[in-house]
């Protein structure tokens, strides 16, 4: 029985605490515990040894399903190199959106399984910007290069070619050296 209850209350935890899936999982197996006996298990019977399970598992867990993302990820990543190769071949053959929907939808899937895999590992998903818009302002006057002072200066010669036409039709130039050296 202690067994039973074990694998019961570890199913649920992989579950995420779904009674009815865990029931589902456990009857695939031959075990079965029926679902107001889990519900009874983890929330009142044996709570503190479903949480510390829970608390065990679920890193466990995450970093199966983030694993499985990453994999995910390079599968869909070579899948989308040989559809854009397919569709830069094609290219005069295909109907306008048959090659670019397959592509986006696999490069669509590619990075949902990117997030998801961050997510799961705990890294960040999407990047905010939390200053206020006159600091950033600040910071992007800093770079400015249309304000005199911050104008480059590049020191050499240039030579200015101006292009005359000669009442003949026939073109002449006439040059002017500039110094902008020391």
């Amino acid at each position: 029985m202690e067994a039973e209850i074990e694998r019961g209350l570890m199913t649920v935890a992989i579950c995420a605490g779904n009674t009815a899936e865990a029931h589902r999982q456990l009857a695939f197996d031959d075990i079965h515990i029926p679902r107001s006996t889990l519900d009874k298990w983890i929330r009142s019977q044996y709570v503190e040894r479903y949480i510390a399970l829970r608390t065990e598992l679920v890193p466990k867990v995450h970093a199966q399903v983030a694993a499985g993302c990453e994999d995910m990820v390079r599968r869909l990543s070579e899948v989308e190199s040989d559809l854009a190769e397919k569709v830069e071949k094609e290219m005069p053959n295909l109907k306008a959106g048959e090659a670019a929907g397959a592509l986006r939808n696999v490069s669509t899937a590619k990075g949902i399984n990117a997030t998801h895999a961050a997510a799961y590992r705990g890294r960040p998903t999407e990047i905010v910007e939390h200053r206020p818009s006159e600091e950033i302002m600040r910071e992007l006057e800093r770079f400015a290069i249309d304000k005199p002072e911050r104008k480059p200066s590049v020191e050499g010669t240039a030579e200015e070619i101006h292009e005359l036409i000669a009442g003949n039709g026939k073109t002449s130039a006439a040059s002017t050296t500039v110094d902008k050296g020391s």
